[in-house]
């Protein structure tokens, strides 16, 4: 329908190239221009172009407002409202699969989300009331995550436990956790009454390994999607270890690319194939020993074993509760090096699933949670903070609770 005698042309005038932006220094105007002719079926004047270009900006603002008002969104989640629409006008445009951060694996997962309202009791206010969070209730709450702070011995930890216990009670164990365990507590009779009432599986990193395939989110098919993959797990291996240079990072790309090459197109190579083929890679150039041969060897040794996560009747790392305890035994750079990579991981595993949607009493449907202690040993880092701050922003909307614990 022609709308072009119904908008008010009126208002602040804009620049065309700010309006319909640039590509290659040239502005996209002309394009927009052919797209509504071929929309109204005629050749547009650029006074009718200029009103019906206003018209629909006003009428998509209005739908946006519409909508956001209509779903009462917090001061910050209609973020993550915008940001999916900019998403799948990228998938509109492109039907390669979206290669955002940490991208996702070749198969859209249907991870299912807990939809009740979840509460927990923090002990009582001064007037002896219990102190009642309901995390996922957007009427309370803009954010689902949370920060424990306090002193050494002050009982952080112990107060994030019994919050996992009680969510897991509520919600009989459809709500799943794993629990970075920085310190490596280990099997102690302290840890042991926390595993059992939890249904929870204690993993000692060092002495068990880890059996996941941290490079199975890399895309198979898709060979663009695949080089920014393997490119995210290089960042998040130089985010921690700052002493990987360009030529060590160039090195692990052309590696880990080289692995996929070498593999079929229905399997993804371990770390273990990596570490092997860097090994045969040094060799031949004669490379001496270096960081990188140093903790890949670590990572492919000892912490990750090759995953029979692919087994169909294994239950994948989302279905389970975990504790991950790593022990002091291991160099600070290889425990944060493991947490960093298996947050890359799991990233990856909840953006290859749809957004989690409120309902009309805004209850946020909740998927799995994620606790870092000793948070503020990633935060000092910056790199790491920079990753840890992307990993809030787009994890949130996928139903993912993230929990800092930190000094």
């Amino acid at each position: 329908m022609d709308q072009s005698d119904k908008t008010d042309a009126t208002g602040k005038d804009i620049r065309a190239e700010v309006l319909f932006g640039k590509i290659a220094e040239k502005s996209n105007y002309n394009i927009y221009k052919a797209l509504f002719e071929q929309h109204y079926s005629r050749n547009l004047s650029e006074t009718e172009f200029a009103k019906l270009a206003k018209f629909h900006l006003e009428h998509g603002l209005k739908i946006l407002s519409d909508n956001i008002l209509d779903k009462n969104f917090g001061r910050v989640s209609h973020y993550d409202f915008l940001f999916s629409l900019i998403k799948k006008g990228f998938e509109l445009i492109d039907n390669t699969k979206s290669t955002t951060l940490n991208s996702t694996f070749e198969v859209k997962k249907d991870i299912p989300a807990y939809s009740q309202v979840i509460s927990f009791d923090l002990g009582t206010t001064e007037k002896r009331e219990p102190l009642t969070i309901r995390i996922n209730d957007l009427k309370e709450f803009d954010s689902h995550h949370i920060a424990v702070a306090g002193m050494t011995g002050s009982g952080k930890t112990e107060i994030v436990k019994d919050i996992l216990y009680q969510i897991y009670q509520q919600t009989n164990g459809h709500l799943n956790f794993i629990f970075f365990d920085y310190k490596g507590e280990g099997k102690s009779e302290k840890i042991s009454p926390f595993l059992l009432s939890t249904d929870c599986e204690m993993i000692d990193v060092l002495h068990d390994g880890f059996a996941i395939n941290p490079l199975s989110y890399i895309s198979l098919k898709d060979e663009r999607a695949r080089r920014y993959n393997i490119k995210s797990f290089i960042d998040a291996v130089a985010s921690i270890e700052t002493k990987l240079g360009t030529l060590q990072k160039h090195t692990l790309q052309t590696v880990i690319s080289r692995c996929f090459e070498k593999r079929d197109k229905n399997s993804h190579p371990t770390l273990q194939d990596v570490f092997e083929e860097l090994h045969n890679h040094y060799e031949e150039n004669n490379i001496k020993i270096d960081t990188l041969y140093t903790i890949l060897d670590d990572l492919s040794r000892d912490l990750f074993r090759i995953s029979n996560e692919e087994n169909p009747n294994s239950k994948k790392i989302y279905e389970k509760n975990l504790y991950l305890s790593l022990p002091k035994t291991l160099s600070d750079t290889l425990r944060q090096l493991f947490v960093f990579i298996t947050l890359n991981y799991l990233i990856s595993i909840f953006n290859s699933s749809d957004d989690v949607v409120p309902d009309s009493e805004r209850i946020n449907p909740l998927r799995y949670i994620i606790v870092i202690d000793e948070a503020h040993v990633y935060l000092k880092n910056k790199n790491a903070r920079k990753i840890l701050e992307e990993l809030l922003r787009v994890i949130r909307s996928k139903g993912v609770v993230v929990i800092m614990i930190s000094q």
